[in-house]
């Protein structure tokens, strides 16, 4: 009799101890798929967010957000070096320069409108207005201007030869003449930009105040 229930009580104990593995096997899939599930869910999440906040990060130029506000369309125009100006064409017909515009230098019904912009042309005055004023060897050096406001521009000096580095340069128009605002490597002194008050931040985000301080215009 004994026996018999030594033997019944060790059927028992061995039936659970498969029950449990069987149950232990059990509880390490579904805790494998859930972490499968929490890391297939998570990427796309990180993405979404780093996608927000590039988005919320992006600042809209202020010359193009008043042209469109009053009525206006930008259209970028572009040269045959590749640079670009940004132009607010009106209903009627007529068109300013963006910045022109939001300086109200340029309005859509006066006489300053309904012309043709030749961006080469005015790329090609600024970049010949640097090269005399910096007295520039056109045959080693080379000037490029990536962008201009009709009045404020900036872009590059660097040498001819591949390879070799160069510096910003930044130009305004003074009394119908280009003059070089800044030329060379790093930032830009506040003193320089005094005269310039309304030099485009977009061209110019920061200068270096005169105990060295950097300064968000």
């Amino acid at each position: 009799m004994k026996s018999s229930v030594k033997y019944f009580l060790n059927m028992i104990y061995n039936q659970d101890m498969k029950t449990n593995r069987l149950l232990l096997i059990l509880a390490a899939f579904v805790l494998a798929g859930a972490g499968i599930f929490f890391l297939i869910k998570k990427e796309p999440i990180q993405i979404k967010e780093s996608s927000e906040v590039s988005e919320s990060t992006e600042i809209a130029n202020p010359a193009s957000v008043y042209c469109e506000e009053n009525g206006g369309k930008v259209k970028i125009v572009t040269s045959d070096t590749g640079s670009q100006m940004g132009i607010c064409i009106f209903d009627n017909g007529s068109s300013c320069e963006e910045w022109a515009y939001y300086r109200k230098e340029c309005q859509k019904d006066d006489g300053k409108s309904n012309q043709t912009y030749d961006v080469s042309k005015e790329f090609a005055e600024i970049r010949e207005a640097a090269e005399t004023e910096l007295e520039l060897d056109t045959t080693t050096m080379k000037v490029e201007i990536r962008k201009s406001t009709g009045k404020y521009a900036s872009g590059s000096v660097s040498p001819i030869e591949e390879g070799v580095g160069g510096g910003y340069l930044f130009m305004a128009k003074v009394d119908g003449v280009w003059k070089v605002v800044a030329d060379g490597n790093g930032t830009i002194s506040c003193e320089q930009l005094e005269p310039y008050p309304d030099f485009p931040t977009d061209m110019i985000p920061e200068c270096i105040d005169t105990d060295g301080n950097p300064i968000q215009r």
